[in-house]
């Protein structure tokens, strides 16, 4: 492959990065439906609180994340890795403890780490590196 291909083809956003945005944001949705599900169940007996804005706070972070990923920040797919760890102790381990408790709401927590995992996981093929890498240095930057 000649210099000229290999830019080209690197402008071009490789389908595995396609489906890692479409998996993100599929689990993007399961996580808001999963907290209009909390919220209605408990809406009786609370109103909006603490973790609802700390919920709406990273729903926007997670559509921040994935549009700079759709830009091919490399950055960014490094931010999902760091969540993702971070989210293990906070918010996954225990969905597998509570499902019995509410198995709806925490089915599709089991479901949204699934897909968000898929999504991290296709972030980080050949093809999808290769891609990151070959962005310009100036889509390191946070725009």
């Amino acid at each position: 492959m000649t210099r000229a291909e290999f830019e080209t083809s690197a402008d071009e956003r490789p389908n595995t990065v396609n489906r890692a945005v479409m998996l993100l944001w599929v689990a993007l949705g399961i996580g808001i439906l999963r907290g209009a599900i909390r919220y209605i169940r408990h809406a009786d007996v609370r109103s909006l609180g603490v973790g609802e804005l700390i919920s709406l706070g990273l729903w926007a972070l997670s559509v921040f994340l994935i549009v700079q990923v759709w830009k091919g920040r490399h950055w960014a797919r490094i931010a999902w890795i760091v969540i993702f760890c971070l989210a293990i102790p906070l918010g996954i381990l225990p969905l597998f403890q509570s499902v019995t408790y509410f198995p709806v709401a925490n089915g599709l927590g089991i479901a949204q780490t699934l897909v968000w995992l898929a999504g991290i996981v296709l972030l980080f093929q050949r093809d999808a590196s290769t891609w990151f890498r070959s962005q310009p240095s100036g889509s390191s930057g946070v725009s």
